[in-house]
């Protein structure tokens, strides 16, 4: 059973960077960051408050996964074109970034499971999936390279 979880979530994992791979360049990298984002934070909020649901628990976590990847991958190419003076350096930033934040997040992620449960890490999720979505609908603006 756990090798057939483990499966379901690189199948997703793939599924969602071939997506991202073949979607994004034609919706906007901006949609498909909200987009994935926007499959993502609501998955983890149930997983978070079903908890303990074996079947609906992995069906979220797959779901969870497909969202994140996609908006991940989706992510590194809008990364590059905040600053297109200094594309290497931004998705340095944004790698070193994303290294602290996975840091902390076990930590954090850790401490919730144990004492809260799936429930509390599901809600820590989702909530930060939620708080990527704010951001980048109101803070990120995809540079238009149509004007002259």
């Amino acid at each position: 059973a756990i090798g057939g979880v483990a499966f379901l979530l690189g199948f997703g994992e793939l599924v969602a960077s071939l997506g991202s791979a073949r979607f994004t360049d034609r919706v906007g990298k901006r949609r498909s960051v909200l987009l994935g984002s926007s499959i993502m934070a609501p998955a983890a909020l149930v997983l978070g408050l079903v908890g303990g649901s074996s079947a609906l628990g992995i069906a979220l976590l797959c779901t969870f996964v497909l969202g994140f990847e996609f908006a991940l991958v989706s992510g590194f190419p809008m990364i590059t074109e905040l600053h297109p003076e200094a594309r290497a350096q931004s998705l340095g930033w944004a790698a070193g970034a994303g290294t602290v934040g996975r840091g902390l997040a076990s930590v954090v992620s850790t401490w919730l499971f144990e004492h809260h449960g799936i429930g509390g890490s599901g809600l820590a999720a989702g909530l930060c999936g939620l708080g990527v979505v704010v951001l980048v609908r109101w803070r990120v603006v995809e540079p238009d390279h149509h004007r002259a």
